[in-house]
Formats: C-alpha cells, structure tokens, sequence
C-alpha cells in the first residue's frame, strides 16, 4: 500500500476557487476541473470510493492534488472547513 500524505492547506483555496468560479464538468464516473486561468485542464476519475487524476499533486507528490479534492466535495464526501 502507498504512502500518501495529506495536502498542503494552502490547496483550500485553489478548491473553493474552482468551485465558486464553476471550473468542473461532471461526468458519469469523471470529471474535468479546469485551472484558475483555464490553461490547463484536469481529468478526475472515480470508481469503487478509489479517485485519480492527471494533476502534478496527485501524479508525484504522494497527496490529493486540487481537483480530486474539489470532486470529493462537490459529491458531498468532504465538508467545507470553517473557522
């Protein structure tokens, strides 16, 4: 099993951005999330509660990169986080 580590706090912005700007394309068991200036965009995909994506945080860093965290809270798997 892999080690992953958690996402860097900072992440929460780049999520609650892409929600509030409306940068996701829901799919069946995908998604696309664009980036903040729509250069590049990213694939999300899902099956069995396991999530991918082709962003560089999730690909090599060994944590949940931005868009597989936006997916799991718009499918309601995360709550947002308040002070």
């Amino acid at each position: 099993m892999a080690d992953y580590k958690m996402p860097p706090i900072e992440k929460n912005y780049e999520v609650y951005s892409a929600v509030a700007d409306g940068r996701i394309v829901f799919d069946v068991e995908s998604a696309k999330v664009c980036s903040s200036d729509y250069s590049k965009e990213y694939l999300v995909e899902w099956k069995d509660g396991v999530y991918s994506s082709n962003d560089n945080a999730s690909y090599w860093q060994g944590y949940p990169g931005y868009p597989i965290i936006v997916m799991q809270l718009m499918l309601k798997l995360l709550r947002c986080m308040r002070n």
